[in-house]
This record gives C-alpha cells, sequence and structure tokens, in this order.
C-alpha cells in the first residue's frame, strides 16, 4: 500500500499557513538529522530549554554531550541609558535551573556553539509583544550566576575584584578551549597530606557577603524561600554542603536561612541561635 503524499493535501496545507508553519521539502530518500547533527551544521539553533538541555557533572550545558552556550532570542529593546545588558549562559545557573523546571517564562532560548571573543549573538529586539528590529548583533555578557555555578577559573571563591577581572575577560572561544567539548570538568581530590585545615578562607566573609547578594537576600532552601529583606545580612548564613569550610566552589555553598542552616545534619548546635 503507497502512502499519499500528504504535502500535498489542501486542507493540510490551508492549516499549515494559518498557524504560520514553514513548508519543507521531504522525500523517502531524506534522513532526519539529530539535534546535534542540526546544530552543528548551523551553529546556532533554537531549542526547548526544559527538553534539549542536558547538563553535564560539572553544571555545564550540553547538548547530546556537546558544551553549548545558551541565550534568550527575543529580547527587550533597551534604552541607550540602562545599564543592564543582555546575558548569555554557559551553566545550570538559577535561572536556566527554573526555566528548564517551567518556573520562568523568559522565552525562547538558542543554543549555540560558535567559537568568538567577542561574546555577539543575534537577536530580535522586542517591545510589548512587537519586533523592531530581526536578527540584530549584539554584544552580551556571559552570566555571573553560571561563572559562579561552574567555579569558572575560581570565581565563586575570588575577591570582587578578581571577580571583575574574569567576568571581563570571559570569552565563548576561552570557555570551549579549557571545558573540552563533550567532556567535564572535575576537581582533583586532596589527600590527607596536602588538605587544607577545615577552617573558614580568609576571604569568607566577603564570599559569603557577594553570596547573599547573588541570592536576592533568599534562602535557597525550596521548601523555604524566605525572603529576609535586602541588606538584612545577618538573617542569612552560607552553608558549606560537604562540610569542608575552606571549599569555597559555588556548587559547594547555599544560601540558608538560620531555620533552615540549623535544621542541616550535624548543625544542631545552631538551634540556639534560632528565635
Amino acid at each position: 500500500m503507497q502512502l499519499p503524499d500528504f504535502t500535498e493535501d489542501t486542507k493540510l496545507n490551508y492549516l499549515r499557513r494559518r498557524v504560520g508553519a514553514p513548508y519543507f521539502n521531504w522525500d523517502s530518500k531524506s534522513k532526519w538529522r539529530s539535534l546535534l547533527e542540526e546544530l552543528i551544521a548551523k551553529n546556532e539553533l533554537e531549542i526547548n530549554i526544559a527538553e534539549d538541555i542536558q547538563v553535564g557533572d560539572d553544571n555545564s550545558l550540553e547538548i547530546e554531550g556537546r558544551k553549548v552556550v545558551a541565550y534568550i532570542r527575543d529580547q527587550h529593546a533597551r534604552d541607550p541609558y540602562e545599564a543592564t545588558t543582555y546575558k548569555f549562559h554557559i551553566a545550570n545557573c538559577r535561572n536556566i535551573s527554573e526555566a528548564r523546571l517551567g518556573l520562568r517564562l523568559d522565552g525562547r532560548y538558542v543554543a549555540s556553539i560558535l567559537e568568538s571573543d567577542d561574546c555577539i549573538f543575534r537577536i530580535n529586539k522586542m517591545h510589548f509583544g512587537k519586533i523592531l528590529r530581526r536578527d540584530v548583533r549584539e554584544r552580551m555578557d556571559v552570566c555571573k550566576n553560571c561563572l559562579s555555578t561552574l567555579d569558572f577559573d575560581g570565581y565563586s571563591s575570588a575577591p570582587f575584584s578578581r571577580r571583575e577581572v574574569i567576568f571581563k575577560s570571559f570569552t565563548v572561544k576561552k570557555y570551549f578551549a579549557l571545558y573540552q567539548q563533550g567532556t567535564s570538568v572535575t576537581v582533583p581530590r586532596r589527600s590527607a597530606s596536602d588538605a587544607d585545615l577545615n577552617m573558614y578562607s580568609a576571604d569568607f566573609s566577603e564570599v559569603s557577603r557577594q553570596m547573599k547578594k547573588d541570592a536576592k537576600f533568599r534562602c535557597e532552601n525550596i521548601a523555604c524561600d524566605n525572603a529576609v529583606g535586602e541588606g538584612n545580612y545577618a538573617a542569612l548564613h552560607v552553608h558549606h554542603i560537604d562540610g569542608d569550610k575552606s571549599n569555597n566552589s559555588r556548587r559547594n555553598l547555599k544560601v540558608l536561612c538560620v531555620q533552615c542552616h540549623a535544621s542541616e545534619p550535624y548543625h544542631g548546635h545552631m538551634r540556639s541561635f534560632v528565635r
């Protein structure tokens, strides 16, 4: 039995035109390409952030094992005097994590494997849902939360001045060179002879303050999500997940309110601080 050629179906083509779907010529010899093959062919590809992106062991963003950069294609057209800039993502930071869970409706994402030194991407500039300019080449900045999540170049534990150097000198080309395609970065374990003492680092106070700012003074325990108020540093603690006080890697730190911190294993001594 020969299947009918649905591409010639009048009703189907009417519906296709109504929804604005493009026409693709297909025959029995056509081959379907995987998402990664399509991305390699085009360098940039619109994706479903919840379904198409995987998270590597090092919290980097991947598609079928290959490191990618992700950004929102349709961006609000900013006024020239606005200080904020457009951002792209390299890791499963809080924003990306929430987007993958469907908790953020940021719009459609694009995955890119372009190795550039200028961090320029193509976006659509929008204004109240209408396109003002299409396919505009715009410089973007890497998401600072991503840098912390990956602890890129020691970013999460670095003092503020060093963080700014890492942030401003970041390029996609450098990122792809350091985080080889299809591989995840692992942190070497320390032996008993060279392990640091289990003491807070000299700059932990600065690291702690910066993390509380990054968390917008909100407890990162999902079951709590307590907002203590901007500038209320004393109401939040920064918890070392693995118990190693010298390990200030972003993935090892979590901003918690005093109540949630006291509920962590082996932290019962803090319950006296809970009012």
